[in-house]
């Protein structure tokens, strides 16, 4: 049977970590936290499982995440965020998919929970997430944010779904957002992209259109109207963060 190893980045993930372990736990391999100065009870709660728990700086989410695949030994590699979870449907699937040789990677489609619902319609109902592949094949972006997995060979797709719980209120994804905003457009900047305040406005309301109109959100009734109405703002200050930047 191939192995396979779990890789986690953490810091301050107390609230979610365990729910994430438990759902690994007895049947990988091998489980690596890489934390990067939690001050919670994050490491403790690590402790409790069967982890090899390694301390660093921050560097930036792909060159952590980068890292922590450097740690691991196993034939495949499944990373996981500390507040994404795999039900039994998924494991079974994962454990088949790692014994077919004719895939190097694989997606899953990701089921996103938001203020203590699962949205089942807009944008966030069209997830993917590329999560599971060979360790020599597969390996981080650089980039400090949004980073991806660059994986060589056939890429296949999984049916079940991972779960994650993406914010806990309004008040949480707003500022989570506005952190990744500022640093999306630090990102886009070095690279030369541009922009300007007309296009962070049309851009935002066709963001908030597509997702509550077009891709069916408003059916998931409040919650689908805050994740729209947020993630046209994440876009509006990308926007604007990065014609600051320009001039």
């Amino acid at each position: 049977m191939p192995t396979l190893s779990v890789i986690i980045i953490a810091k301050n993930e107390a609230r979610n970590i365990n729910r994430c372990l438990r759902s690994v736990a007895g049947w990988v391999d091998e489980i690596i936290v890489l934390d990067s100065g939690s001050s919670d009870q994050t490491i403790e709660i690590c402790k409790q499982f069967p982890t090899q728990i390694f301390l660093t700086d921050w560097p930036g989410y792909g060159p952590q995440k980068n890292r922590a695949l450097n740690l691991a030994h196993c034939d495949w590699i499944l990373s996981l965020d500390a507040d994404e979870w795999v039900r039994a449907d998924l494991r079974a699937e994962i454990q088949q998919a790692i014994c077919n040789t004719a895939f190097s990677g694989y997606y899953f489609p990701r089921l996103n929970m938001f203020c203590g619902r699962f949205q089942r319609h807009g944008d966030a109902a069209r997830d993917k997430v590329l999560r599971l592949f060979q360790r020599q094949s597969g390996s981080f972006t650089d980039d400090k944010v949004h980073e991806k997995i660059i994986c060589q060979g056939t890429i296949g797709l999984l049916k079940s779904y991972l779960l994650h719980n993406s914010s806990r209120n309004e008040t949480e994804w707003s500022q989570q957002m506005a952190r990744y905003a500022q640093m999306t457009a630090e990102l886009r900047h070095a690279k030369g992209r541009r922009s300007n305040p007309l296009k962070a406005i049309i851009n935002s309301l066709w963001i908030f259109f597509r997702s509550y109109i077009l891709r069916c959100g408003y059916r998931d009734g409040r919650i689908g109207f805050l994740y729209a109405k947020l993630n046209a703002k994440s876009s509006f200050q990308k926007n604007i963060h990065l014609w600051r930047l320009q001039r």
